[in-house]
């Protein structure tokens, strides 16, 4: 059973050591006055360690063309992090980002349209530090 769990996080090839080994869990001193342990570490302890770090906040940014539909989103979120238990700290709006598009036509100087864009932009600021992952 134990074999499985380790082919199931990767780590099928670990050195095999004995599980009982005989070791003083107490530190010594030795003559020199350096200090020393004898206690027995597997090695996939090391690999137990997550590959992506956690974080105590985390900035959700949502951005869009169309106002509405963006703040549905940020309710969308405000949601999820309730179901989570996760707390949702500060929410801001920035200024939109405004854009004049011009399409011309192939190899000419005619206009073909004109667009004007408007690019919103909410950030979701949520703080996740009493949960345990």
């Amino acid at each position: 059973m134990f074999r499985l769990a380790l082919q199931r996080i990767g780590l099928a090839n670990v050195s095999r050591r004995p599980l009982a080994m005989k070791f003083n869990a107490f530190s010594s001193v030795s003559d020199s006055g350096s200090k020393t342990t004898n206690l027995f570490e597997p090695d996939y302890l090391d690999h137990l360690n997550p590959e992506i770090p956690l974080y105590d906040e985390v900035n959700v940014q949502l951005k869009g063309y169309d106002f509405p539909v963006l703040e549905s989103y940020q309710k969308f979120v405000y949601k999820i992090a309730a179901s989570l238990s996760i707390q949702s700290d500060e929410s801001w709006a920035l200024p939109p980002q405004k854009f004049n598009i011009t399409r011309m036509e192939p190899n000419s100087s005619v206009v073909d349209a004109n667009y004007h864009l408007r690019i919103y932009e909410r950030n979701v600021q949520v703080r996740i530090e009493d949960i345990l992952l």
